[in-house]
């Protein structure tokens, strides 16, 4: 929800989020930048996008965007591993807590939280170097069993064992060197035009929320060459919240009108293209619930859908979707 709620915010002062859409090729003329051609994945087609400048915030995209643009970009994003369990067991306590647990080699102790979240417990946060691929990043069984034991050496008490993990939450965090877990401290705004590239590319890699508008103020003023003068900034009111409904939990059985309602708002207003966009990308259903595809039915028949059995509005494979996988949040208003 931070990251619809700064779509929405964007999207209330004149920006267009596109969900589903991927940009494919850098359209350019005489090494100036002329736009973007993209492809719609719900249909297959792809449309051209004017525009003098093109901002590559893709993540951890970002390095293989760039030299598909332009010229590989050592700097940008080297890729480390981060990764929270949701763990089937009572909170120690109803605050966050820090453990840590005692090693006998000397090596220095990692610092993990506990901290009620879900209904349940939610423990981590495990760093490690990243050296796969970047469209699905997760640990293997060792690394988890590895923090399983961390988290018994440091609180003997919980006895934590791999049938009490429920889900991974993981992801990748930009790193200061490749195969470090050691986390970049500093974003980066690589202005290709002046290192001989296309005239109007900017790509970013940033490190974390909080400094994400001091970073933003850097890119549009990397941009400010290649636009000329920015309009003054615009202020604008806080979008109006959706009400009615808990994101968190899923409802146990039949849904209220309110809860109807709210999720009719949040299917036309926040780009909703697959029932497991509603589970997994704008609430947390498809995380707390027990019973998945029961909540997929429940919402399915309440909204009215009609289609496949996991109520797919479109080409896209929504069942291929798995819970425990990072899930990537883009939305906005319906392209």
């Amino acid at each position: 929800r931070i990251l619809i709620e700064i779509l929405r915010w964007a999207c209330s002062l004149g920006a267009m989020a596109l969900n589903y859409v991927e940009a494919v090729a850098l359209e350019q003329h005489g090494g100036q930048v002329r736009g973007i051609r993209a492809r719609d994945v719900v249909d297959g087609k792809d449309r051209l996008f004017a525009a003098r400048v093109v901002c590559n915030c893709a993540g951890p995209w970002s390095a293989e965007l760039a030299a598909r643009f332009d010229r590989p970009v050592p700097a940008l994003f080297r890729p480390s591993l981060a990764f929270n369990l949701l763990l089937d067991r009572d909170p120690p306590s109803a605050a966050a807590v820090a453990v840590a647990p005692r090693r006998s080699r000397g090596t220095g102790e990692p610092v993990y939280f506990l901290t009620p979240g879900f209904g349940r417990l939610v423990a981590g946060t495990v760093h490690l170097p990243w050296h796969g691929s970047v469209d699905r990043a997760q640990p293997g069984e060792e690394a988890i069993e590895r923090f399983l034991t961390d988290l018994n050496t440091a609180v003997p008490a919980l006895g934590v064992r791999p049938e009490h993990v429920i889900r991974v939450f993981a992801g990748l965090l930009p790193a200061t060197e490749h195969g470090s877990e050691r986390l970049a401290a500093r974003p980066l705004v690589w202005d290709h035009g002046r290192d001989g590239g296309p005239q109007g590319l900017v790509s970013v890699s940033g490190v974390k929320f909080t400094t994400a508008r001091l970073v933003a103020e850097q890119t549009l003023g990397v941009l400010q060459r290649r636009l000329g003068p920015l309009p003054p900034p615009r202020e604008g009111g806080r979008p109006e919240q959706v009400g009615g409904i808990d994101f968190e939990s899923a409802p146990a059985s039949t849904l209220s009108p309110e809860e109807v309602q709210a999720l009719t708002t949040i299917v036309r207003d926040e780009a909703v293209r697959t029932i497991d966009d509603l589970l997994f990308r704008r609430t947390s259903w498809g995380i707390t619930s027990c019973d998945v595809d029961g909540v997929r039915h429940r919402v399915i028949a309440a909204l009215g859908w009609k289609g496949e059995p996991h109520g797919r509005r479109d080409p896209l494979a929504a069942a291929d979707v798995q819970p425990h996988a990072q899930e990537e949040a883009a939305a906005g208003r319906p392209a």
